[in-house]
């Protein structure tokens, strides 16, 4: 009898064993393959040469990583391929995916949302640690209607009010790295950001942020106390990092049910964060702070509300650091475009020992011609999030010509044709010019027949989900480069001026050193 029982319950475990092979096989294998085969066989859908089974197309970013690249130099690399088709049938590991690369894609895309294609949140990186905000939900009603808020409470006609802000904390940050003999630029830098919004957000409550210490668990399984401050700088570098953990893509069971390090640790982590978070809001003595408003907002859950308010902390802080240490290191690795910078700031009134309450206006800001161009310049060179958030179809639908089935995970590329050739002039040289209409670089683009259009820019990507704080994020960027550009003289290791495809997007692994003094 226990023999027969021994016997039964063997042939179950084989039977289950060769079922969850098969099943594994097929995920791995034959639907990567199936899908690569359907798309294929459209001339305008892009299949890349070689299939790496679990890694898919991901293995481009681990060869960039392998050869001592950014993980997304790749898309700039192979532009001149990719932008010749219109979509892309990827492989994000085992997930099969559509990348819109074509400015028509693009626009057809826009066009379906949200009813025919919306958002979706497949819960990585990111997506995981904001995973009940405004970001990642569907289209609904509230949701649109909390973007909205985002615009009105943090937009850019708010922004001339919280200038002097930005203008005390620039003077803080360049005190601080003076008196270093070198400085870690992306953490000085996303000190300085978190400083500003911080202040927006939360008013006098702000001590609070910035004097109390949480226990945040090191890598190392070490618990080291920590400012929320240093404890969100943190926590955006690690999600950012999941984001191209290739367990993420090869296993995201494990990755989505946090099973194992760093996504178990990561989540211990952030929920201490939300959770200081929440009691410094619920305890706040100043009702009326935007941080209030966020937390409160109408018709939502206190998940929401928080999370609304942390993808704004988030995003008002990380994204635009790096787009900043992007700015400062084109200006030194091209030396005559800091030269020209400064010569126009001096020309519109942008001095050392100028009145900054009556100098630093929005208006004198946008009528900085070059520094518009040189922010947009670096945006195109260096595109702070190389890929678009997940969309996915809600019915069959055609985009250029091909149909894509309901349930079809998509994404926008937010790269490749920021280097397309078709569109710009020596796309791989770092020319501010390209953007005003009064240069002769910008006439000679146009005399060679480089047109681009409003979708060949899209560092803040496109149609009804775009960011909704990007009006402020490029006024914060141009009012610290003017100021650093006019108060500081700073250096970068040679290795980083020399290093190949280097960048400081999210998920780089270069954090670069500068030396600093006072002009």
């Amino acid at each position: 009898m226990w023999s027969d029982l021994c016997w039964g319950l063997m042939k179950s475990l084989v039977g289950l064993g060769l079922g969850f092979g098969l099943y594994m096989a097929y995920l791995v294998i034959v639907k990567p393959l199936m899908f690569r085969k359907r798309f294929g066989e459209y001339s305008n859908v892009y299949v890349s040469e070689k299939f790496y089974p679990l890694v898919g197309d991901m293995n481009n970013e681990m060869q960039c990583i392998k050869e001592g690249k950014v993980h997304y130099s790749h898309y700039a690399e192979r532009a001149e391929i990719v932008t010749k088709y219109d979509l892309q049938a990827k492989m994000e590991g085992i997930e099969p995916t559509i990348i819109l690369i074509s400015n028509e894609a693009c626009k057809q895309f826009c066009n379906f949302m949200p009813n025919s294609i919306d958002r979706i949140n497949n819960r990585k990186g990111f997506s995981e640690m904001l995973a009940y905000s405004m970001t990642v939900n569907s289209s609904t009603p509230v949701t649109m209607q909390r973007r909205k808020n985002f615009s009105s409470w943090v937009g850019l006609n708010s922004a001339s009010k919280y200038i002097p802000r930005m203008i005390e904390c620039c003077q803080e940050t360049l005190d601080e790295m003076n008196s270093e003999e070198k400085s870690n630029l992306l953490h000085q830098i996303n000190k300085l950001t978190f400083d500003v919004f911080t202040k927006i957000l939360f008013g006098s409550d702000v001590e609070a942020l910035v004097t109390k210490l949480y226990p945040y668990e090191n890598p190392d399984g070490i618990i080291e106390d920590v400012t929320l401050r240093e404890f969100l700088i943190r926590l955006s570098i690690k999600y950012a990092d999941q984001l191209y953990n290739p367990i993420t893509f090869i296993f995201p069971f494990f990755a989505k049910q946090k099973l194992i390090n760093p996504y178990k640790r990561d989540y211990k982590n952030l929920q201490v964060f939300r959770a200081a978070l929440s009691k410094i809001l619920s305890t706040s003595q100043d009702k009326s702070t935007i941080g209030n408003k966020f937390f409160k907002a109408p018709g939502l859950s206190e998940d929401e509300g928080l999370d609304d308010l942390f993808s704004v902390m988030v995003g008002g802080t990380e994204t635009t650091a790096h787009a900043m240490v992007s700015c400062l290191y084109f200006l030194k690795k091209y030396p005559h475009t800091l030269k020209k910078f400064r010569e126009e700031l001096v020309k519109c009134g942008f001095k050392k020992d100028c009145d900054y309450s009556k100098q630093y206006t929005v208006e004198n800001i946008q009528n900085c011609t070059y520094l518009n161009s040189l922010v947009r310049e670096t945006l195109r060179r260096d595109t702070v999030v190389p890929s678009g958030g997940d969309y996915s179809t809600n019915e069959n639908i055609e985009i250029c010509g091909v149909p894509i089935p309901k349930g079809t995970k998509l994404k926008p590329d937010l790269v490749s044709n920021h280097f397309a050739e078709s569109q710009w002039l020596e796309p791989f040289e770092f020319v501010p010019e390209r953007h005003d209409i009064e240069s002769d670089f910008y006439k000679k683009s146009r005399e060679a027949g480089k047109v681009e259009d409003v979708y060949s820019r899209r560092s803040f990507a496109h149609g009804k989900r775009n960011c909704p704080g990007q009006s402020f994020a490029i006024m914060q960027l141009k009012v610290v480069m003017a100021f650093f550009a006019t108060h500081m003289e700073y250096s970068f290791e040679q290795k980083d001026l020399e290093t190949e495809g280097i960048g400081f997007g999210l998920g780089s692994q270069f954090c670069p050193t500068i030396s600093v003094s006072r002009i």
